[in-house]
């Protein structure tokens, strides 16, 4: 498991004591990031992403719903049934 500066982010040797990038000393009472912080950017990064596209594809299901509840055979039936409501004969 690799370790990284816990100021700087900067991958660091096992065995370190000194940061190589920033000079932070590191000993067993810092914390230390475990976690690589390029790749934690790159996941919130496609978690953005993910979520604009879902959004997007939301809406979009939604309009194309209405448009074709207006416009396909749904739309047409109305169309007529309203026309067939307005027509009085007397």
């Amino acid at each position: 498991m690799e370790k990284f500066c816990g100021n700087c982010g900067a991958p660091l040797d096992y065995d370190a004591r000194v940061c190589g990038q920033c000079g932070t000393q590191v000993d067993g009472k810092e914390k230390l990031r475990v976690k690589d912080p390029e790749k934690v950017r790159k996941t919130k990064k496609i978690m953005k992403i993910v979520i604009i596209i879902g959004i997007l594809s939301l809406v979009l299901f939604g309009t194309l719903k209405v448009v074709y509840n207006l416009t396909g055979v749904r739309g047409l039936t109305r169309k007529v049934m309203n026309a067939y409501k307005d027509y009085d004969i007397e």
